[in-house]
């Protein structure tokens, strides 16, 4: 009589089988249960088993009532499950500060299944590569395989937004400031600006710059930026020295005060030569004649504007008069001038206001009635009432 095991066939990671035998032999209407024949069925392919030919050995008594027994042993084959395909296209690079979606984490497997990404989505990653995996649980674990798969994502640093606006107000003479200088960017980081704070730029157009250093330079990049002022020309006023004299004298010299000078400015460093006139004459009669500065409307920074001064002509007869001047000596030896004998036409009180002179040169310090003289300064003396 023969036993012989049966071949079988499974797939990777299932059972085995319920393991059988066939018989070859039996006569005269003999079964194996009449018999009494239990064979007994192994094999060394467990549930883990790789895929490949595993032997099922087949052992039982050597012989049985009327019976010699050979046993046969079979095979178990133990097929490979399916490995699913993953469709994953390599993703484009992102900016740092975009968390991963659907946009990167995108596969698809040719059968239903679960996929779990790692790193999951809404993960933030800095700049940098970045290995993206994902792991595929077939729906069907009987036939087809759990796979990994894994593609690269590059992530590059993020440009800092910069919001600038410098105030308009910027005028000759105006030095740089926070008004101008107040870039605003969205992330810490330091500014440096060029010019600097503090500068005194020249009338025209100008470029600003700035340099953004960003705190966190692994994920944000360095950037610059630029915007581009006018500064305005700054005002000066001339305006005509007020003068006066008596009637029938000649024209005093005339002269000319500027207001809005910026910084060291000076009239001659920027070129600027008025001209001051006036109409009046020796001949002229008394009254206010007009002294007219004249010259440039506009230099290099500046708006140039012109505002006439006064000639006063006085008449003669008008003035008060005084008959002289006494000298007396005072304590430690100083000589002390007096103007006496003064009177005035009409009879009024007056208020005088005087002005010394040594030598035909004011006395700025001297607008009194009287004047100290130290002995030994020698000149000679004159007032100006």
């Amino acid at each position: 009589l023969t036993v012989t095991a049966r071949d079988l066939t499974r797939r990777e990671g299932s059972a085995n089988p319920v393991l059988e035998v066939s018989y070859s032999g039996l006569t005269n209407g003999d079964t194996p249960a009449s018999l009494g024949l239990t064979p007994f069925l192994s094999s060394a392919a467990g549930e883990s088993a790789a895929p490949g030919v595993y032997v099922i050995e087949a052992t039982g008594p050597e012989f049985i009532a009327n019976y010699d027994l050979t046993y046969v042993s079979g095979s178990l084959t133990v097929t490979a499950k399916s490995i699913p395909e993953i469709t994953w296209p390599l993703p484009a690079p992102i900016v740092y500060g975009t968390l991963l979606t659907a946009g990167q984490q995108n596969a698809v497997a040719n059968v239903p299944g679960t996929l779990v990404y790692d790193p999951p989505p809404g993960a933030l990653l800095v700049a940098g590569y970045h290995p993206l995996a994902v792991h595929f649980a077939p729906s069907d674990p009987l036939n087809w395989s759990e796979v990994d798969f894994e593609v690269g994502l590059t992530v590059a640093r993020r440009e800092p937004t910069i919001e600038w606006v410098p105030s308009p107000d910027l005028v000759y003479g105006t030095p740089l400031s926070a008004r101008h200088l107040n870039a605003v960017a969205d992330v810490a980081g330091t500014f440096t600006y060029t010019p600097a704070s503090a500068t005194v730029l020249t009338s025209g157009e100008h470029t600003l710059e700035v340099l953004f250093a960003p705190a966190d330079p692994t994920n944000m990049t360095t950037v610059t930026c630029a915007r581009v002022v006018q500064v305005s020309r700054a005002l000066l006023l001339v305006r005509g020295d007020d003068r006066s004299r008596l009637e029938y004298e000649a024209n005093p010299e005339f002269s000319f005060t500027v207001e809005g000078f910026q910084a060291a400015d000076t009239a001659a460093s920027v070129g600027l030569t008025p001209v001051v006139t006036c109409g009046a004459t020796a001949q002229s009669p008394p009254g206010e004649y007009p002294i007219i500065a004249t010259g440039l409307e506009t230099l290099a920074n500046y708006a140039v504007s012109y505002e006439d001064g006064a000639l006063t002509i006085h008449n003669v007869n008008d003035l008060p008069t005084f008959s002289r001047v006494d000298a007396e000596t005072v304590d430690g030896g100083l000589l002390r001038l007096r103007t006496a004998g003064w009177y005035d036409r009409d009879g009024d009180p007056e208020t005088y206001l005087y002005q010394w002179r040594r030598n035909g040169v004011d006395l700025p310090s001297e607008q009194n009635a009287t004047l100290d003289i130290t002995p030994g300064v020698r000149g000679i003396y004159n007032c100006w009432v």
